[in-house]
């Protein structure tokens, strides 16, 4: 089936600089892709790469729709190279929405950002590894001791620590191992057998994300044996049918994640991947300006009502003007 394609690109403002282990994000440049098929289906998806995990740049993956003829048979897929993950989920994930009758998502549990918003049997998302460790644990401290029950911190580390600095990150976060949700990829790609013995050790349950950012990662870390959670972005993935396979056989390991995305691309994430039942970590539109292209969480749970093919219409019309 012949499908004509066309991209668009955006670039959205983030309300306050985003320190990171990998940098200070200040804005969020990506691609809306719309095809329409022969047979009158519309399908959206986003281009949405993270250069920290491995994927191709922004300019590479606009010059790839730019050399793109505009009418494709519907193998096309298949000849995106391996290089381009989110270019092949983007559009793969386009055919998928032009498939479906609905584009209905389920309001699940979100991990919030914010941690002025605590709610009951909320996970919160801190940031370590971007600062000074004592100061960061004496800050943790303090938090710990005012946590509202039934709330659990989440600590992402993005990869900033060695084993020996983890190790005594771990040692530090032991006694409040009930208020942690998981401390996620503590140490650098490459290191999976060292942060597995910590996991062996401690009972703060650890989990990788940056190690298993490609769909080839995740396959080969899954050899290896990792045995602890799975933080899992699908747009930088590569193809999500390749995805939902490898997934399916260990979806209570598999925490969701937004790669920043849009509306749009937050659609395959939560419509493609509905078993995956741990707060997904999506509590990112808020970061950016009103821009009319993100989504609204309320009482710690996405608002399904932005994921519509009329609602893509909107976003594709707004970012072309």
């Amino acid at each position: 089936m012949k499908a004509s394609v066309q991209f668009r690109s955006y670039c959205r403002t983030l309300r306050h600089p985003w320190p990171t282990a990998h940098g200070t994000w200040m804005e969020r440049c990506g691609l809306i892709v719309r095809l329409e098929r022969e047979d009158g289906r519309v399908g959206y998806g986003e281009i949405a790469p993270l250069e920290a995990f491995a994927t191709e740049s922004y300019a590479e993956a606009m010059g790839y729709c730019d050399w793109m003829p505009s009418s494709q048979e519907g193998y096309f897929l298949e000849k995106i190279p391996p290089s381009l993950r989110c270019v092949r989920f983007a559009f793969e994930a386009a055919w998928r929405m032009a498939d479906e009758e609905t584009l209905q998502v389920a309001p699940i549990p979100v991990c919030r950002l914010r941690q002025s918003e605590l709610l009951q049997n909320t996970v919160v998302k801190v940031k370590i590894g971007v600062g000074i460790a004592a100061q960061e644990q004496a800050g943790l401290r303090s938090c710990f001791a005012e946590l509202p029950a039934g709330v659990r911190l989440r600590l992402d580390a993005n990869a900033a620590l060695s084993p020996e600095q983890a190790e005594q990150w771990l040692s530090f976060l032991q006694p409040f191992s009930e208020q942690i949700d998981f401390l996620e990829q503590p140490c650098r790609v490459g290191t999976e057998s060292a942060m597995q013995a910590l996991a062996e050790r401690f009972t703060v349950p650890l989990a990788l994300d940056e190690s298993v950012a490609s769909n080839e990662a995740l396959s080969r870390v899954l050899e290896q044996g990792w045995s602890g959670l799975l933080v899992i972005k699908p747009a930088v993935m590569g193809s999500p049918g390749q995805l939902q396979q490898l997934l399916a056989p260990i979806r209570h390991r598999v925490v969701l994640s937004s790669a920043l995305e849009t509306a749009v691309g937050l659609w395959p994430l939560l419509h493609l991947f509905p078993d995956c039942a741990r707060p997904a970590g999506i509590d990112t539109a808020a970061l950016f300006t009103d821009d009319g292209l993100g989504w609204n969480i309320c009482s710690g749970r996405l608002d399904p009502e932005a994921f519509s093919l009329d609602n893509y219409h909107r976003i594709w019309t707004l970012i072309g003007n």
